[in-house]
């Protein structure tokens, strides 16, 4: 009986011990994702858009695939950096653009000369009506 009891606590202490082990895990790529973010966002480590276009033109079977990959990447990238929950924007044409900074600038800066439209929404992220707020 007390064999199994020392077998039951040790198999306790490893599932604890593993269970740590992942939060200690999601917690570093975590932490690597912001920094490798933090870096994406630095002037000097701007790739021209025309380049990585190319890039993944290589990878992909064909430029629609590669522009569609890139399109993805790009409005990923500016949803995660994003402070705020926007709606869905006209992308940018990649060729209009030098690079990543370009793209989140037009996105996040305001002209002067656009009306903005600020709605609240919930926690599943659904607009909320005026008279809900």
């Amino acid at each position: 009986m007390r064999r199994k009891e020392l077998r039951n606590n040790s198999t306790v202490h490893i599932v604890d011990q593993l269970k740590d082990l992942a939060l200690q895990i999601r917690s570093y790529r975590k932490a690597a994702h912001n920094v490798i973010l933090r870096d994406l966002g630095m002037l000097e480590n701007q790739i021209p858009l025309f380049v990585l276009r190319k890039m993944l033109e290589i990878q992909c079977s064909s430029l629609k695939s590669a522009d569609d990959m890139l399109m993805s990447m790009l409005k990923g990238f500016c949803k995660e950096l994003s402070p705020l929950k926007m709606k869905d924007q006209p992308m940018i044409k990649i060729s209009e653009r030098a690079h990543l900074l370009n793209i989140l600038y037009d996105r996040f800066v305001s002209k002067a000369e656009q009306k903005i439209e600020i709605t609240k929404v919930d926690d599943q992220g659904e607009a909320m009506h005026p008279e809900e707020i």
